[in-house]
């Protein structure tokens, strides 16, 4: 995605030497033929996501508080002071609807700078860092909504892993995200640079949480079909035994 060639000639010489490409996503395909390679060059297929492990939740939104996973690690890219942001204007009794749960590590003067803003805002008792794990796919099952706030996503991992966990999908309208959840079909999209848009977002989940959990579930099972790794693997020798054939 933020690829830069030492030769002004590299995207030339790659769009005349004949090759096929794939991109994990169409954010990736769009950004490369823009810079002048051949759209009939580049077959997108999406990167592939490990489906096992994940704990099959019995049920979504059915707690008192709705409780946010928000995953990855810990730093001014991935965006979690936006969502510190959001929160600190919330209306009080709407914030006390939510639990959030930050998952990774960081640097720990960026950490300890998050959790200063979150000490000002008052936030202590919505907002928790949880450190890292290695058993983050079945710490999933304990949420319903999987937060993320990041600059840019040339695929978007964490996003498919909490469609595959049965979470309800809250993340920015950058990158790779928007083709992934399908303009609110499988999750919610919000403006990362616009806390307000974000607080509303979540907000509306709080009153529409039918509506939220229906979504994630079919998220779930479209996540299951489009972004497995041994489906988009059969993806890849398919495309590569149509090459070969040409």
């Amino acid at each position: 995605m933020n690829f830069i060639p030492f030769s002004p000639k590299c995207y030339k010489k790659i769009n005349s030497d004949g090759g096929r490409f794939i991109a994990i996503s169409d954010v990736i395909k769009n950004t490369w033929v823009k810079k002048g390679i051949s759209p009939d060059k580049i077959t997108r297929i999406y990167d592939g996501v490990k489906t096992g492990g994940f704990l099959k939740k019995e049920a979504c939104f059915e707690g008192k508080k709705i409780k946010i996973a928000f995953c990855g690690s810990v730093n001014e890219f991935k965006g979690q002071e936006r969502m510190i942001e959001a929160f600190n204007i919330m209306p009080v009794e709407k914030r006390k609807l939510f639990c959030v749960d930050i998952w990774g590590s960081g640097k720990k003067e960026y950490v300890d700078f998050l959790k200063e803003k979150i000490s000002q805002y008052g936030l202590g008792d919505v907002i928790f860092f949880k450190g890292y794990t290695d058993d983050l796919y079945r710490k999933l099952s304990e949420y319903d909504v999987g937060m993320n706030c990041s600059n840019s996503e040339a695929f978007g991992r964490v996003t498919v892993e909490y469609m595959l966990a049965g979470l309800l999908a809250a993340v920015s309208d950058t990158g790779a995200n928007p083709e992934l959840i399908q303009n609110g079909k499988y999750g919610v999209l919000f403006n990362k640079d616009d806390p307000e848009d974000i607080c509303n977002k979540l907000i509306w989940i709080s009153e529409n949480k039918d509506k939220a959990a229906s979504v994630s579930e079919k998220a779930r099972i479209y996540a299951e079909e489009s972004f497995s790794i041994e489906n988009n693997s059969r993806r890849f020798i398919e495309y590569y035994k149509t090459v070969c054939k040409q």
